[in-house]
């Protein structure tokens, strides 16, 4: 019979606590829900509440930062994965965020309000915000895109092989002394090496070498070294 009951209070207990409760029987600290105000208040009471409570209370800005940083990473989560390219209500996407009972609660963020979330996430320039009689719309703002900076990137990199390769085969033509050649690269090309290393720069590559198609290859450490001489191997692959 004991048992009965205590399985029972179990179920009762389970279905008591689906779906969302209020949010000022929450504690945050603790992670923990409580159903009312009674629950709420004893939770209070306990060891372990007031342990995390004196946690709290040595650096409250560092929590406040944390569950900010919780709460809006999990916000924009949602917009990523869902509406990425779509302009949705504030409240739709808050709604299914606050779905997780586990969520990090406004309450316990530096944010009073929803409105006020979004406007800070306008000024940060992570949505774009329109007001509608219907609400707030937000749309996330995509990263630019450095597809036509990597278009450059490439065109240079022809123009300069494609000028190294006629002065190679011009002057060897015309018999002109090796050290010439090199002075003239360097002097008139230079510009177009600097900008390729810059870009080379921004998309992080952790080589310093600069690879171009086919066999050609030419390393950065070797372009300010103007003085030093190296022989024409082949038309086609030239050192400076």
């Amino acid at each position: 019979m004991n048992t009965y009951n205590a399985q029972s209070r179990k179920i009762d207990n389970q279905i008591k606590a689906k779906g969302l409760q209020k949010v000022k029987y929450y504690c945050q600290m603790c992670q923990k829900q409580c159903r009312d105000a009674n629950g709420f208040k004893c939770h209070c009471e306990t060891e372990g509440h007031r342990r995390m409570m004196e946690l709290y209370a040595s650096d409250p800005m560092k929590y406040q930062r944390d569950f900010s940083n919780q709460f809006q990473n999990g916000f924009i989560r949602i917009l990523q994965t869902q509406y990425k390219r779509k302009q949705v209500n504030a409240n739709t996407i808050y709604n299914e965020y606050i779905q997780d009972k586990n969520h990090i609660h406004m309450n316990s963020t530096q944010w009073t309000s929803l409105s006020g979330f979004v406007r800070y996430l306008e000024t940060k320039e992570i949505v774009e915000l329109e007001e509608k009689d219907e609400g707030l719309f937000i749309k996330l703002i995509e990263p630019e895109d450095d597809s036509n900076e990597t278009l450059n990137h490439e065109d240079e990199r022809d123009e300069l092989k494609e000028v190294l390769d006629s002065i190679v085969k011009q002057n060897k033509l015309y018999g002109v002394d090796e050290q010439n050649i090199n002075d003239t690269i360097v002097k008139e090309k230079k510009p177009i090496f600097n900008k390729i290393n810059k870009l080379n720069k921004k998309e992080k590559k952790k080589s310093k070498t600069i690879v171009f198609d086919d066999e050609d290859s030419f390393k950065k450490s070797e372009i300010d070294q103007k003085k030093k001489k190296m022989p024409i191997t082949n038309p086609n692959q030239m050192g400076i």
